[in-house]
């Protein structure tokens, strides 16, 4: 499988380097990668217990298994996340 979409995200209708998302800003904080993952996307957020998670689902490379991935996620100390895909399937 050869699509990707990469997820963006912004804050405050600008991203990390404070382009306007309507002037075609975004920050791109997940990407599949063509030896494990491909089309990451439909993507959720939740907060349970005081830790915040991220929902998505993905195709494994290779096989196009549908996969749901949950990762917790992390923190810039400026208030952005850190997304992973997990390295194994």
């Amino acid at each position: 499988m050869d699509f990707q979409l990469p997820d963006r995200f912004g804050c405050k209708y600008v991203d990390k380097d404070g382009k306007r998302l309507d002037q075609g800003g975004g920050s791109i904080i997940l990407e599949g990668d063509v030896d494990n993952w491909a089309a990451a996307g439909h993507d959720a957020a939740y907060t349970i217990d005081g830790k915040d998670y991220h929902v998505t689902h993905a195709y494994e490379a290779g096989t196009g298994a549908s996969r749901l991935i949950v990762n917790e996620i992390k923190w810039t100390s400026n208030d952005w996340p850190i997304l992973t895909l997990p390295s194994e399937k």
